[in-house]
Parts: structure tokens; C-alpha cells; sequence
């Protein structure tokens, strides 16, 4: 079973090429699935640098208000911004794209309830949603 963690206050990330992406209290995550046999390594920690790159990577699966491709991109570019070498954002991007197609096709029609801590949580996500919100790119994400 992977580990899971909750996010307990916003991550907000804002950048010139993705946006302003906001992962909502409650989201749920293991962490882009960093599998246990190569946590011991530093880039690949959980507990190091990686977290908010993995944590965003996760919240914009679940999301589906960009593609696969897209979200595959923003983690290597924020594991890059957070210090993480280039050739290392590179091995994460790769690893997610190639074993997580699975999961990103499950998350169709998300987020749900089970991908909170609680159902409160995902309420609350839910009513914050705006039908005007749109990202850079003009593409109407709800409504």
C-alpha cells in the first residue's frame, strides 16, 4: 500500500509558463508514486525538494484541466525550480509518463470525494469553483 499524504493548507504555484495552480486543503497524494525502493536517494525523497513538485504533478492528474503531456511537463519544470537537476526532473518526467497513464485515465470526470481526506474538504474544493476560471492558454476549465 503507498503512502499518502494530505495536503493541510494551499499549495499555491505561479509561474510564467503554467499559470497560477492552486492544490486545495484536503488533496490527497502519494507523491507522484516514488516507488519505496528508491526514496533513500535525495532527489527522489519525499520528505526532500521533490514534495511540491510531486504534490502539484499529483493535484493536476487528478484535476484534469490540462493534459497528460502538460502536466508531465510542470513537474520536471518545478522539480527544476526547486533546485533539482535538469537530468533528474528528466528521470521524473519519464518514470510518471511511462507508469502513469493508468491513473491519470482513472481520474476522468475528477477530482471525487476519495481523492480528499474528507468529504468536507472536497466540498469545499468544489464550491470554490468558478464557471469563469481559465488558465493562460483561454480554455474554459468548468462550467
Amino acid at each position: 500500500m503507498p503512502r499518502i499524504w494530505d495536503v493541510v493548507m494551499p499549495l499555491i504555484w505561479e509561474d510564467s509558463q503554467f499559470g497560477r495552480i492552486t492544490v486545495p486543503v484536503g488533496f490527497r497524494t502519494d507523491l507522484a508514486s516514488v516507488p519505496p525502493a528508491v526514496r533513500d536517494i535525495p532527489a527522489f525523497d519525499p520528505n526532500g525538494p521533490s514534495r511540491k513538485p510531486a504534490v502539484l504533478h499529483d493535484w493536476c492528474y487528478c484535476w484534469q484541466g490540462m493534459d497528460r503531456d502538460r502536466c508531465d511537463a510542470l513537474l520536471a519544470a518545478a522539480l527544476v525550480s526547486v533546485g533539482i537537476s535538469a537530468g533528474v526532473a528528466e528521470i521524473y518526467r519519464l518514470a510518471v509518463h511511462d507508469f502513469g497513464e493508468r491513473f491519470y485515465h482513472q481520474r476522468i470526470g475528477g477530482p471525487f470525494t476519495t481523492d480528499f481526506d474528507t468529504v468536507e474538504h472536497y466540498q469545499q474544493w468544489h464550491a470554490s469553483l468558478s464557471t469563469t476560471f481559465k488558465v493562460d492558454t483561454g480554455e474554459q476549465l468548468y462550467g
